[in-house]
């Protein structure tokens, strides 16, 4: 038959390349992009079958066009045969202790009867570690290809899971092999597979349309070669194209025309016309199953499609055995049967009458709520047959997004909205059509998409109207996404009208609206206004016993006390009785308290205590499901971990908190991503905290001026600064505040942002400007009560009086600051001081000083991780020609390269080809590629200018160690 299996036709290059995935060093993603019909899925199948020939678990699975409705569908459809043949108890040790995960994702695991609740829709990114692991323990028992094709079309949960996978893809045995089309795929599955060809050497394979002689042997023993070449023509080169023109000139006697000037990418209207054909020529019964077929899903099961086409049981098998010879469609996995192709589904759907398509997804519905199928699946084909008004939709809708919510809020969203949409427009409906508006903002803001909750919010405030009493919470939902996308005026001029028409000024609304304006002018950098409002709205709140915002108002207070530069120890004691005196339940009704008490326990130093209280935070978001909190808690608890020296608890809050923020980011993900360069940094590991310094100021460039745009321009400098970019330095810190001198970030930024400030001044030899900057600095630091503030300004003092040759000073200002930095338990702090202070040393004549100190500093540094910063020492020992004994941990940055590697990577930064360090070091040219692949692999960098801007950075009078 035409298009059966056969060899594979023009494809000879592309799988040479696609089959190197399955080598034990082939590249971990293989991406087959391409428009419809050319042979993406064919190229696939090719690898699959390769693959099982190998010994390979291959596990395949195909997104449809017209049904992304099944949370997880796509991954479900890859394993579902491969975990229904397991035992019970192979499936119990395949998933280890992340059954309770895995039960979200994959129905074949059954989660532990122990109460546990799924994790919130924020950290959802939990089920994908556990999917993540699960395929690394079946690649440890043998190698693992799985297929997923048109990924473009794949359900959102499908779509945020695989996302993970490419950005952390599975160790080991693990190969990923995705089939897509570019012009459909959505913005997250775009950014991330660019990112695995960027991180992971991801390859992807871009199909082209067929020559001539390809196409002449791939239909060859249907057509005549001169027919075949007017079929290249006509379809363009496209496998599925030139398949339908040539078995409509094999059974139809159709003759080629003219090329069509059909969009690029588009079916062209001869295949079109070609595939109308062959429908016309089934008889009509078998074409309504057909239909029917198209509307039970691709692939089907065959007594569903009856049920939608309205079919006897007892005809299917002659009319399926008449589409089965038609080609139209194929036996499938599990019994089910298979379109040919996805465009054959979409024509047949487009050649079905509205009205008939609503009455066969009404019938498929009635079937599988008699056969007990659950909301999710039914929830697709009520939606599509349901009329205004039936109140069996709207509870199915309603059951499928609750459903839905933690697992895939995106999908969630729809079924509120649809489920809306079904309400009858009478006042009676109001209600509920408020708390369906309400549940969709929710599960799209916890989807990410927070202008789609904006929407949904904005549309309750319509449907409550001007004076409805249960208004203020509403509109201070709407000002809480707008400060999450920026839009920080948009959030004050909300909630200045809302507060200027309250009904009541000395009632909890007005209460819960100065929260929020306080909120607001923290946001924009108001201090004062900000204590006002603060200082209101618990006044209110406490006259009225509204204890939760009572607490909430407090730790506002206690934070613009510290914005202001105030003491404020009392202000924060009484938020953290207020907090302390709360029930969960009260709690679970403010766990933005995360923010307003965790944060400013931190950035006051009190770390210990920050850190209970995100943690309580936390436990009572996911014990209540709440995501919303779940990110800028994170946030604060990752700052004091940092302080503390805590590297690893830093790495594993932070890699929550970016997984977070990718499926839902908003503006705390730049805190998040700046919070990453730091540690990256602080890791030693500079071109991952260069790329997340530069992604956290892209996330809030677009954001108005304020509070976190200012800090993600911080910590970008902070890396470039160590980059040996001082310049670059200098600008990110104030572009990110609006060129303002008086800087627009956080106040915990200041005294930071003037240090980095003042040592790209000295670095640019401005030590005018230096000596003002360091003078900010001292002024900013709370006259030296933060000891990890203080320990900045002191670093900028004693690096003005080093440039300017007081050495002795500025050692002995170093060593001080060091000393309170380790009363404090600050190590890093502590270390970076020492270093400093063995630099003076140094320079004041006092070497053996200066080693004891740079001995000293490398092991603190080295004790809690921190080798980017113990590098700095420990190039300063060498410069005094000491060095150490080998560290226990593995090198890192540049100490990590062989001697024959730091000799190439020095050779690339003196501006040498490869050529040219051939000839030097009596090696050949391809050796010296071989060799700067290792070294590009060791660093984490992508090319030779990377490479030297690493070496520039060591060849700095102290990198990394200021």
């Amino acid at each position: 038959m035409l298009g059966a299996a056969g060899p594979l036709v023009g494809r000879e290059a592309e799988l040479t390349t696609a089959l190197a995935v399955l080598g034990p060093d082939g590249p971990p993603v293989l991406q087959v992009a391409g428009p419809p019909g050319i042979g993406k899925s064919r190229l696939l199948r090719e690898l699959a079958d390769h693959a099982r020939g190998g010994g390979h678990l291959v596990l395949h699975g195909r997104a449809a066009e017209f049904e992304a409705e099944v949370p997880f569908g796509l991954l479900r459809t890859a394993c579902e045969d491969w975990l229904d043949d397991l035992g019970p108890d192979e499936r119990r040790a395949l998933a280890d202790r992340d059954a309770v995960e895995l039960a979200q994702v994959l129905p074949a695991f059954e989660a532990p009867g122990d109460g546990r609740l799924p994790a919130t829709g924020e950290e959802r990114h939990r089920a994908f570690r556990a999917v993540r692991r699960l395929l690394e323990r079946a690649g440890a028992q043998r190698p693992v290809l799985l297929v997923l094709d048109d990924v473009h079309w794949a359900d959102p949960a499908s779509q945020e899971l695989l996302a993970h996978l490419l950005l952390r893809v599975p160790r080991g045995a693990v190969r990923l092999a995705l089939g897509l089309r570019p012009a459909q795929l959505p913005a997250l599955l775009e950014r991330s597979l660019a990112g695995a060809v960027r991180e992971h050497d991801a390859v992807r394979l871009d199909l082209r349309p067929l020559d001539a002689a390809a196409s002449r042997r791939l239909v060859q023993d249907a057509v005549p070669p001169d027919v075949a070449d007017a079929l290249h023509r006509e379809s363009g080169g496209t496998p599925f194209f030139l398949l339908a023109l040539a078995r409509a000139y094999a059974e139809e006697g159709r003759r080629p025309m003219d090329a069509d000037a059909d969009e690029p990418g588009s079916v062209p209207a001869a295949v079109r016309t070609a595939l109308t054909g062959e429908l016309a020529a089934l008889a009509p019964r078998a074409l309504e199953l057909l239909r029917g077929a198209a509307v039970a899903g691709d692939p089907f099961e065959p007594r569903v499609a009856a049920r939608a086409a309205d079919v006897a049981d007892a005809d299917v098998p002659d009319l399926l055995d008449a589409l089965t010879a038609s080609g139209l469609v194929q036996p499938g996995p599990a019994g089910r049967v298979a379109f040919r192709h996805p465009i054959v589904r979409a024509t047949v759907l487009d050649g079905a009458g509205g009205g008939w398509l609503a009455q066969a997804h009404g019938r498929v519905a009635a079937h599988l709520a008699a056969t007990g199928a659950d909301v999710a699946a039914r929830a697709p084909h009520v939606e599509r047959s349901a009329v205004p008004g039936d109140p069996g939709a709207v509870a199915v809708l309603h059951q499928a997004g609750d459903a839905a919510m933690a697992r895939a809020p995106a999908l969630a969203a729809r079924w509120y909205a649809a489920a809306a949409g079904v309400l009858p427009d009478t006042p009676d409906a109001a209600p509920t059509r408020v708390e369906l508006r309400l549940a969709e903002a929710t599960a799209a803001t916890a989807a990410g998409h927070l202008e789609r909750g904006h929407r949904a919010l904005g549309a309750v405030l319509e449907l409550l109207g001007p004076d409805a009493p249960d208004r203020t919470p509403v509109v201070a939902a709407c000002a809480g996404l707008e400060h999450l996308l920026g839009r920080h005026r948009d959030a004050h001029a909300r909630l200045t009208a809302a507060h200027a028409a309250v009904p009541d000024p000395d009632g909890a609304g007005a209460a819960l609206l100065e929260v929020e304006l306080a909120a607001a002018a923290g946001y924009e950098t108001r201090p004062q206004e900000m204590l006002d409002r603060a200082r209101a709205a618990f006044a209110r709140a406490e006259r009225l016993e509204l204890r939760p915002l009572a607490a909430v108002a407090a730790g506002q207070v206690a934070l613009a006390h510290y914005f202001l530069g105030l003491p404020a120890e009392r202000q924060l004691e009484a938020a953290a009785q207020r907090f302390a005196g709360l029930s969960d339940l009260d709690l679970a009704t403010r766990l933005d308290l995360g923010l307003w008490l965790g944060w400013t326990e931190a950035v006051l130093e009190h770390h210990e205590r920050s850190l209970r209280t995100c943690e309580r935070v936390l436990r009572v978001a996911r014990e209540t499901r709440q995501g919303a909190p779940v990110l800028v808690t994170r946030t604060a608890a990752t700052w004091s971990l940092l302080r503390l020296g805590r590297l690893d608890e830093a790495d594993a809050q932070l890699a929550s908190a970016v997984q977070t923020g990718r499926l839902a980011p908003n503006l705390y993900f730049s805190v998040s991503l700046g919070q990453l360069a730091l540690l990256r940094l602080a890791q030693g590991r500079l071109p991952e905290a260069l790329r997340a310094g530069e992604e956290s100021r892209e996330t809030a460039a677009g954001a108005d001026p304020g509070l976190i745009p200012g800090m993600s321009g911080l910590y970008a400098a902070v890396a470039l600064l160590e980059a040996g970019r001082p310049a670059a330095a200098h600008a990110a810190v104030l572009d990110m505040s609006g060129g303002d001198r008086e800087l627009r970030t956080s106040r915990s930024g200041h005294v930071h942002a003037y240090e980095v400030l003042t040592r790209a001044a000295l670095d640019l030899g401005a030590h005018d400007a230096a000596g003002e900057w360091a003078q900010r600095a001292a002024a900013a630091s709370h006259g030296g009560h933060l000891p990890a503030e203080d320990a900045h300004a002191q670093r900028a003092q004693a690096e003005l009086e080093l440039a300017q040759g007081d050495a002795a000073t500025a050692a002995d200002r170093a060593l001080a600051a060091a000393l309170r930095g380790e009363q404090a338990s600050l190590p890093i702090d502590a270390g970076r001081c020492e270093v400093l202070a063995g630099r003076a040393l140094a320079a004041a004549g006092r070497r053996e000083d200066a080693v004891a100190v740079l001995d000293r500093a490398a092991d603190r540094l080295v004790a809690v991780g921190a080798h980017g910063w113990a590098a700095g020492a420990e190039r300063e020992l060498r410069r005094l020609g000491r060095r150490r004994a080998a560290r226990f941990q593995a090198a890192t940055g540049l100490d990590a390269l062989t001697e024959r590697e730091r000799q190439v990577a020095e050779l690339v930064h003196a501006g040498h080809s490869n050529r040219q360090i051939a000839e030097r070091i009596f090696v050949s040219e391809k050796t010296v590629e071989r060799t700067l692949t290792g070294v590009f692999t060791k660093l984490g960098v992508a090319n030779r200018t990377a490479l030297a801007t690493l070496v520039e950075a060591e060849h700095r009078p102290s990198p990394l160690g200021r």
